[in-house]
């Protein structure tokens, strides 16, 4: 088997989620430069587990994000296409020939998920960075941030017993 995975099309919710998680990373990057003038020349920049400000950088520093939001949007879009048999799965899971589009499928969908998560978590930071800017606050709600991540996990372990189903 190759690295090339045959090609797939996504299904009518996997072409919604994708344009949403566009939408979200093309708003990681307009939430910034539509408030930036009202935004202080200092900024929280890092957060800890209590969501309190514990480091600061300069206004323009707040485009990081975005910029980290697009190359894990490409990378994760990249990842999605390539074979399961070449990827971190057949590791995990044994690809076959018989069984290796219904595995592709699964880690295309998984994939796109995490994606999607990964963006709208990077993107909630930018609008929560953006906000306490402008409000002079300190502190980002963190509740989100562990939604985000438990959403990320619990899909990566429902694709993995699926793919299992699927062996």
């Amino acid at each position: 088997m190759d690295n090339t995975a045959p090609w797939i099309p996504a299904s009518g919710w996997e072409r919604a989620l994708e344009i949403v998680t566009i939408v979200l990373a093309i708003s990681s990057w307009i939430l910034p430069i539509m408030y930036y003038g009202e935004l202080p020349d200092e900024i929280p920049m890092h957060f800890n587990a209590q969501g309190e400000a514990d480091s600061w950088g300069a206004k323009h520093t707040l485009f990081i994000l975005p910029g980290i939001t697009s190359i894990l949007y490409i990378i994760l879009t990249a990842v999605s296409r390539i074979s399961p048999a070449s990827a971190y799965s057949s590791t995990l899971v044994p690809i076959t020939k018989e069984n290796e589009a219904i595995q592709h499928r699964l880690q295309a969908e998984q994939i796109r998920i995490i994606k999607f998560f990964t963006v709208l978590l990077l993107t909630h930071i930018t609008w929560g960075i953006v906000r306490i800017s402008r409000e002079g606050g300190s502190h980002l709600s963190n509740w989100a941030v562990v939604l985000y991540l438990v959403a990320i996990v619990v899909t990566i372990i429902y694709y993995y017993r699926k793919a299992k189903e699927h062996a």
